[in-house]
């Protein structure tokens, strides 16, 4: 069966590789690769990333920041993914945006 469209969730932590934080372009690359297969199959890819290796919320332990700010923090967090994903896809000529 041929799918027209998926969705791809990733954890941001994947992004880490086997560091706790921030981003393993080697592990970047595989993941990449993995998504360009799907793509050339002219299936269409909607990915959702998470921000794990950058921000939790378990990391605000006593309340130094509200709820709402450590909300926006993390999504702040995702956006940041989504464009390091984006330039990643970009260069191997996979036509990236981030909405």
């Amino acid at each position: 069966m041929k799918y027209n469209k998926v969705i791809l969730k990733l954890s941001g932590e994947i992004l880490s590789g086997s560091d706790s934080f921030g981003f393993d372009y080697q592990k970047i690359n595989e993941i990449i690769q993995e998504i360009k297969s799907i793509h050339s199959t002219e299936t269409k890819i909607g990915i959702v990333i998470g921000a794990g290796n950058i921000f939790r919320a378990r990391m605000i332990k006593n309340n130094e920041i509200s709820r709402v700010d450590g909300d926006q923090m993390g999504m702040m967090a995702t956006i940041l993914n989504a464009i390091c994903l984006k330039n990643v896809l970009n260069s191997q000529n996979i036509k990236t945006r981030v909405l």
